[in-house]
């Protein structure tokens, strides 16, 4: 069990850093590693839960708190629901924890640092989490000049958001990606569009940005 344990909290680590350095399979190491510690939280709930209560309730708030964490940094529907469920199982948890004074032991520790960023990370702007996760300036540094797709929908954040200007330098940043994405030579496209680089309709999609942008009349993305 505690084999699982490390090897689920290993891969969720290397998830992020494929995912945000946007190499190959980093939602995917992401989502195992996030399926795997539910599954290790359940199983070792259902066996020690009379036993070790305490231990089992930290495992299984820790669990949902990573679905909820994976489901922000997916940008999926459906984030509040879960939220709402982690965060009554981290009520609970909190009981039994103060009830135990069960306050110094590692797993106690880390249920507190993860229950403090995942609300932490509520309150946070999906606009900031994408641009910190999808267009990270450290570990993206070339491939965001180039990645169109990914300021189009910062841009359509930023639109959701209500933050007109910035939205509109987002888009600014995509038409600039855009051309230099085309000029590189590149013969993929990249995310929702389905249009080589340096395809007129893709460029004029987002030039009407602007537009929409202003008159609020933007819809849907992408």
């Amino acid at each position: 069990m505690r084999i699982l344990r490390l090897v689920s909290i290993g891969l969720i680590l290397i998830g992020f850093l494929f995912k945000m350095s946007h190499w190959p399979a980093g939602s995917f190491i992401l989502l195992l590693g996030t399926l795997m510690f539910l599954i290790y939280a359940i199983i070792y709930g259902v066996k020690n839960f009379k036993t070790h209560l305490v231990f089992a309730l930290i495992n299984l708030s820790c669990a949902f708190w990573l679905v909820y964490i994976f489901y922000r940094v997916q940008y999926w529907a459906g984030a509040r629901p879960v939220l709402l469920v982690a965060f009554t199982m981290f009520v609970a948890t909190a009981i039994v924890v103060f009830n135990a004074k069960d306050f110094k032991r590692k797993p106690t520790l880390f249920f507190w640092g993860l229950s403090l960023f995942s609300i932490g990370l509520y309150f946070t702007r999906t606009y900031t989490v994408h641009s910190f996760v999808s267009l990270n300036p450290i570990l993206y540094s070339e491939g965001r000049t180039e990645n169109y797709y990914e300021w189009d929908k910062q841009t359509w954040f930023l639109y959701l958001a209500k933050k007109q200007d910035e939205a509109l330098k987002a888009n600014e940043k995509a038409i600039e990606a855009f051309k230099k994405f085309g000029d590189a030579g590149h013969d993929y496209s990249i995310g929702g569009y389905p249009l080589i680089p340096g395809d007129a309709t893709t460029l004029q999609i987002l030039e009407q940005r602007k537009q929409q942008i202003t008159d609020r009349s933007w819809d849907g993305f992408p």
